[in-house]
Order: C-alpha cells, then sequence, then structure tokens
C-alpha cells in the first residue's frame, strides 16, 4: 500500500519516467527480500498476514475502523481519559492535519504514507493488543505534519506562539502521563511482566517436568511457553507460527479447523 500510494503521487508529480526510476530502486531492496521469503516459507506473505487476515470481508472493515477510531483518538491530549467526546475530536484533528498537510506540496508524501497506513489498518481488520502498534508506522510522519502546523499556528504573531507552546506543553506533559499510566497503571507493562514470570514460566516449567519428548501442548500465547518448554510440540491454536491453522477459515482467535489434522 505504501508503494502503490507513493507511487501514484510520483506519477501525478514528477511523471512516468521518474516514477519508473523510483520504483526500480524500490525493487531492487525490496525483490531480494520478497523472493528469500517466496523461497524459504512458501509463500510471498507472511505466516501472521493469513492467521490475522482470514475473518470476512465486512468484519475485517468493521474491526479495522473500531481499530482505527482508537488510534486518532490517540491524537488528542486527554491524560488518560476516552469517551466520544474524545474519540470525535480525534477523528477532526485527524482530519484537519491531513487536510493541512494534503494542501502543501512539501507535507503531501506524509500525509499519503498516513493515508495509506490508515488504509492498511481497515484492510486487515486492526488488532486486539493494546498502544495501537499498527498504527506506528504513521507516527514519524504524522509528527512531521503536527510540527508544520505548530509553526504555521506561531507565524500569527504572540497569541499564534502562545497557542503554539500551550500545545506543545499540553502535548508532552500528557505523553509523559500516558507513559508512567501504560508502564505502571492496573494493566500497564510491569504488571504484565510479572504475569509472564509468574504465570508463563511456571507454566513452562510444570510442562517439561511432566510432560515427555514428543508430547504435544496447544497454546494460544506462545511466548516464554513454547521457548522454554522446548521438548514439547508446540500446536500454536491462532495460527501465528502454524502454517495449515494460518491458513483454515476465521479470523484472529477464531480459525476452524480439525484437530485430528494436528
Amino acid at each position: 500500500l505504501l508503494v502503490a500510494a507513493l507511487g501514484v503521487d510520483r506519477v501525478c508529480t514528477l511523471g512516468l519516467a521518474a516514477t519508473a526510476r523510483w520504483l526500480g530502486i524500490v525493487a531492487a531492496f525490496i525483490g531480494p527480500f520478497m523472493l528469500f521469503r517466496r523461497l524459504y516459507f512458501g509463500s510471498w506473505l507472511p505466516n501472521t498476514y493469513f492467521a490475522k487476515a482470514g475473518a470476512p470481508l465486512a468484519i475485517r472493515l468493521t474491526n479495522g475502523c473500531t481499530y482505527l477510531s482508537g488510534c486518532v483518538a490517540s491524537l488528542v491530549p486527554s491524560f488518560g481519559g476516552s469517551g466520544t467526546a474524545i474519540g470525535i475530536l480525534g477523528v477532526f484533528t485527524f482530519a484537519g492535519l491531513l487536510v493541512f498537510a494534503w494542501r502543501r506540496p512539501s507535507l503531501r508524501t506524509e500525509a499519503i504514507v498516513v493515508l495509506a497506513v490508515a488504509s492498511g489498518i481497515v484492510l486487515d481488520g486492526g488488532d486486539w493488543m493494546v498502544l495501537s502498534r499498527f498504527w506506528v508506522p504513521a507516527l514519524p510522519c504524522l509528527t512531521v505534519i503536527l510540527g508544520a502546523a505548530l509553526l504555521r499556528l506561531a507565524a500569527w504573531r504572540k497569541a499564534g506562539i502562545v497557542a503554539a507552546v500551550v500545545l506543545v506543553v499540553v502535548i508532552v506533559a500528557n505523553g509523559l502521563a500516558e507513559g508512567v499510566r501504560q508502564r505502571n497503571g492496573g494493566q500497564g507493562l510491569l504488571v504484565n511482566a510479572l504475569g509472564y514470570r509468574d504465570a508463563h514460566l511456571k507454566i513452562a516449567q510444570f510442562l517439561n517436568e511432566k510432560g515427555v519428548p514428543g508430547d504435544a501442548v496447544a497454546l494460544m500465547d506462545i511466548g516464554i511457553i513454547g521457548w522454554s518448554a522446548d521438548r514439547l510440540r508446540v500446536i500454536d491454536i491462532t495460527g501465528l507460527t502454524d502454517h495449515d491453522i494460518a491458513r483454515a477459515p476465521g479470523g484472529c482467535l477464531d480459525k476452524q479447523f480439525d484437530v485430528g489434522d494436528l
């Protein structure tokens, strides 16, 4: 999606010849990687794609839009708050930044990257994990757009400078507060790390003690368990690491397959 979107933009701005040269450079990097993936794994796309994008298109689009709404809501400094108002404000903020960037040729590339990432999120159906990780590739370009918008605001005499400084302070303060909350909160990273050590690691130790080489164990969160219980055959019921389950009907966490075939 990124290459296609940027390619269309280059055709419109630089012409076919310049776009063809650019595509040749892109292919020189991506081509060998894709060929290696096809020869080694037997597929042009990673196994995780099939595991996560197997749901019907309508369901993926619905889930993707829901996920994207959370992503754009995160653009609004809310200091941990949530709700419909913040979501609506996030949509307007997102749309306003894109319109601002699109009207300026120097920022159009950044706007196209953000739109391509957003399109990929919607088409794939988003994700179930916290912190909007699918949104991360868009953040550098959004930061550039936001920085340009703040500079534009600061150009409006003293009132504009004051407004821009206040916005920067609020954004930074919200980022620090959100970072602390995501690390130390009730379901933060520290709590998760403790759970992995006290639950997953002990499960792996139990399986290693009670199981014998060749025994099979079905897991959803493989992680530490699969790594530590290396004597056992691990069946990934999500399909993330299993070729056949990944290509079975159903979306992420909802694969339909015959256990007897495993």
